[in-house]
């Protein structure tokens, strides 16, 4: 099973005109693979570290999940940036 969370979050520019003012859309991608969850960047750029956006899509998904039991998390990183979380979860 494979879904995608889309997140919006306003991009203010160096000039603080209301005018001026454009959203930026991008997306967490979360597989579930019954046991075994991957978040990763989909489309669009986020404004600032993935990384924090991988772990609020985690802890989301820990929300919305009562009965599962996070067994590990491991950060995948590239060239020292986390790009993926995977995270392994057994059912209660």
């Amino acid at each position: 099973m494979s879904f995608s969370v889309a997140v919006a979050w306003l991009n203010l520019p160096l000039i603080s005109s209301p005018d001026l003012m454009n959203e930026r859309t991008f997306e967490i991608n979360i597989e579930d693979h019954m046991g075994f969850l991957r978040f990763y960047m989909g489309h669009g750029e986020p404004p600032g570290e993935l990384s924090q956006f991988l772990s609020a899509a985690l802890a989301h998904w820990i929300q919305e999940h009562p009965d599962a039991k996070i067994l590990a998390v491991v950060p995948i990183n590239r060239d020292g940036d986390t790009v993926e979380l995977h995270a392994w979860f057994e059912s209660r």
